[in-house]
């Protein structure tokens, strides 16, 4: 193997079952292409469990770098600690839970190797349920245009599918301020630097439970996420077309959907990101139910927007959109 692999594999462990780790680590060793670092975070220090099946997988496979944080540090930061380490042209993240198939590798770098305009790639997943079983599948957009306009109101790639690379010859670190929803703001951070792409084929067995995030830490992980959705509608519509925002789930929620609502008129080609930036401030926002249904009216039977937004329209009096799972 080269000194400086072609791929790093990112991964941080805390307290995830014997038998799940087994099945993480061996999923990337069994992988089709055989050119990588697995860089192995371990977050829980004090755990034996840990400290020996890392042991034992390091002695039969050099490719396994092993970092023990000293106290536990938490995702965020125990990924930064990764990325500092990795040597790699590319990463690939990995979670402790998953599962990868077995050509993940190989056909992630095989589509940023042949498309140089693309800063990062995920993909649609296999869902194991609590039952273990894995017959559904978690879609995500596939282009980057429908991946970009997914940003303003949702993260639009499973975390641990990502698959990025370099910006300016280094890995650009997390933001250690979100504990939670890390994700959804590193992506929305890399799609300032190159397009988006999401195999809808899944290369991920992604493990989905409720009870991964407790109440308390739902609430955090929703506020942070509306804080990202106000940051990314702020600057594209101050970047393209020059709108004076305060601030978007406030009290100009109503004066800034009707704004977008005549950019809408004015800019068709525009239709995907006008949409889905109306969606975020008509159902993210404080707006009170009538003024919300009078925007709703004009949005939904006066203009053209997309099918998939007109629904989303619809539905979002009578039904609550959650944010996603965030590893």
């Amino acid at each position: 193997m080269n000194e400086s692999p072609a791929i790093s594999v990112v991964m941080s462990i805390f307290k995830e079952p014997e038998q799940w780790l087994r099945a993480s680590i061996e999923s990337i060793l069994s992988q089709t292409y055989p050119d990588f670092e697995f860089v192995i975070i371990n977050d829980n220090p004090d755990s034996e469990t840990n400290k020996n099946l890392l042991q034992k997988y390091s002695e039969s496979d050099s490719r396994i770098k092993v970092i023990s944080n000293e106290v536990q540090s938490g995702l965020t930061k125990s990924l930064n600690t990764g990325l500092q380490f990795a040597k790699g042209q590319y990463v690939a993240r990995m979670d402790a839970d998953d599962i990868s198939t077995l050509n993940r590798l190989e056909l992630q770098k095989g589509f940023l190797d042949a498309n140089p305009e693309y800063i990062a790639c995920g993909s649609s997943v296999f869902k194991i349920l609590e039952n273990n079983e894995t017959k559904d599948i978690l879609s995500k957009p596939k282009t980057d245009e429908e991946i970009k306009s997914s940003l303003f109101f949702e993260s639009p790639m499973v975390h641990p599918s990502l698959f990025f690379r370099r910006i300016d010859n280094q890995f650009m670190p997390y933001d250690t301020s979100y504990r939670y929803c890390q994700d959804y703001d590193y992506i929305s951070k890399l799609a300032v630097y190159g397009k988006l792409y999401n195999f809808q084929n899944p290369l991920l067995y992604y493990r989905f439970s409720d009870k991964q995030i407790t109440f308390v830490n739902r609430n955090l992980q929703n506020n942070l996420g509306h804080t990202i959705r106000n940051r990314n509608i702020v600057n594209y519509l101050s970047e393209k077309y020059n709108v004076k925002i305060d601030g978007v789930f406030g009290k100009d929620s109503v004066q800034l959907s009707s704004d977008v609502l005549k950019l809408l008129k004015r800019n068709r080609a525009d239709n995907r990101n006008l949409s889905a930036v109306l969606y975020s401030i008509l159902f993210y926002s404080d707006i009170n139910f009538f003024e919300r249904s009078l925007c709703l009216i004009k949005s939904v039977f006066v203009i053209n927007i997309q099918n998939k937004y007109r629904i989303r329209l619809l539905l979002s009096p009578l039904i609550k959109f959650n944010d996603q799972k965030v590893s």
